[in-house]
């Protein structure tokens, strides 16, 4: 829960809530997206690796939403596995409604209320959490800043805690923290970094510029580049895939742009953007609706994607202290 609470502090502290009693509102389901990508790998492995004390391969109660997931797992195990899931989950809507993705939320929904936000905490300083009726977690707004300033710090610690719980919990001596350390910290979207459906539709387009130069980019002489560097999100998703030159990627590498650059590069983002709406608008408009929460229109959904695009650049920079382009 800790580890989920700050990777959403990280990345998507845009899709939180703040509340005028002073809680910050957190969907759910982002949280159940987070834990669905920390349990797969280890439900997914050969060796049986418990997550709480007591439990075992045949245990009469075993982790709540281990068979629903494992369920999952088995439908992607020959087409992709997580990564293939994730894809097409964030891009097609439909998934989520379908009978096997519903089960595997419905119960992570409940293990996350009957489990760390009821119980997370102490007596001295009460609950970390609490639940909330309108689909959301909430969290005391101080304790939410803590998260978003340390949120990488954090993530590292939580991470080799869990480790060492998991060697702890298994009764076979089997288990050791650095293997399960080394299932956490399996990146799902590391094996999909390719950008070939960006660059397909960017090869071959007349009057191509790089969006930070204005360079004009001929044939396949250009890079695709993550406008918010995949070593900070890890994100594949169209709106963050940009033209640009090979001299001018190799300057940025994994720094963000500056505000000033930004705002520059404007016009030519939201020209990269159009032209892979064009081709992919269902799953362009999907993911750019995911990041900016809420519903994009089909038509005049740009200034409203690029003012969120702008404030994740600052908000992400200011966090990490990250250089600037």
């Amino acid at each position: 829960m800790l580890r989920a609470v700050a990777n959403i502090a990280a990345k998507c502290s845009h899709r939180v809530v703040y509340r005028m009693n002073g809680f910050v509102a957190i969907p759910i389901d982002l949280i159940v997206e987070e834990w669905i990508i920390y349990y797969w790998p280890m439900f997914e492995t050969d060796i049986f690796i418990p997550q709480m004390y007591g439990e075992t391969i045949d245990s009469a109660k075993p982790v709540s939403f281990r068979k629903a997931l494992n369920g999952l797992i088995k439908r992607y195990q020959n087409s992709g596995g997580l990564s293939s899931f994730l894809i097409q989950y964030k891009s097609d809507p439909s998934l989520a409604r379908s009978p096997a993705v519903k089960t595997v939320f419905q119960q992570i929904r409940k293990a996350i209320k009957t489990g760390p936000v009821q119980y997370a905490g102490n007596s001295s300083h009460g609950l970390m959490f609490r639940n909330s009726k309108d689909g959301f977690i909430e969290i005391n707004n101080e304790l939410w800043r803590e998260f978003t300033l340390m949120s990488h710090w954090l993530i590292d610690a939580l991470i080799v805690r869990w480790g060492n719980f998991c060697a702890q919990a298994d009764r076979k001596n089997e288990i050791t923290a650095a293997k399960v350390i080394e299932l956490l910290l399996t990146n799902p979207l590391s094996t999909t970094r390719c950008t070939y459906e960006a660059r397909s539709v960017y090869s071959g387009k007349k009057q191509l510029q790089c969006v930070w130069t204005e360079t004009k980019l001929r044939g396949d002489s250009y890079e695709v580049d993550h406008l918010i560097p995949f070593s900070l999100w890890q994100n594949n998703e169209l709106w963050n895939l940009v033209p640009a030159s090979k001299k001018a990627n190799n300057r940025k590498r994994d720094k963000l742009p500056t505000l000033a650059r930004m705002i520059d590069s404007k016009d030519r983002i939201i020209t990269s953007w159009k032209l892979l709406a064009g081709e992919y608008q269902q799953r362009f408009l999907n993911e750019a609706g995911r990041f900016t929460n809420q519903s994009l229109p089909r038509d005049n959904w740009e200034i409203t994607l690029f003012n969120a695009v702008k404030e994740a650049v600052e908000v992400t920079a200011i966090q990490r202290s990250w250089p600037r382009y």
